[in-house]
């Protein structure tokens, strides 16, 4: 991940900082960054594996793993709201006719992918 390059051909040297699992493998993920002692210094968890924070997400499936750099250094997507809208909006129906309220909530949220540096995925094994 730190050999990523930039459109300029300069490396970024992104540091990961969120490790992704499916979530069957969370707990293994868990365990090799967390802290312990080993007893051979061979075995010691490197300092950067330990301030990765874990994640699973139900849609990942297998022995596929991901890193993330931190967000606000190389972020992989963005997401907004339509312009004018600034958060969901409540409508409340009242109708004479009918014994009962009918309420709508809408949100208008969009979520797009801008790059891929800050990523990597590994297909375990």
């Amino acid at each position: 991940m730190m050999a990523q390059t930039s459109l300029d051909g300069i490396k970024l040297n992104l540091m990961p900082a969120t490790l992704m699992t499916a979530p069957g493998k969370a707990t293994i993920a868990e365990q090799i960054v967390t802290s312990i002692t080993p007893a051979a210094s061979s075995n010691a968890v490197p300092d950067w594996m330990k301030r990765l924070q874990v994640a699973a997400d139900a849609n990942l499936s297998g022995n596929g793993w991901y890193l993330f750099a931190d967000v606000n250094v190389a972020p992989c997507w963005v997401y907004g709201s339509l312009a004018g809208s600034q958060g969901p909006r409540l409508t409340t129906d009242d109708p004479f006719t009918i014994q009962g309220l009918s309420v709508k909530l809408e949100h208008d949220f969009g979520v797009a992918a801008i790059d891929y540096r800050g990523a990597y995925f590994n297909a375990g094994a």
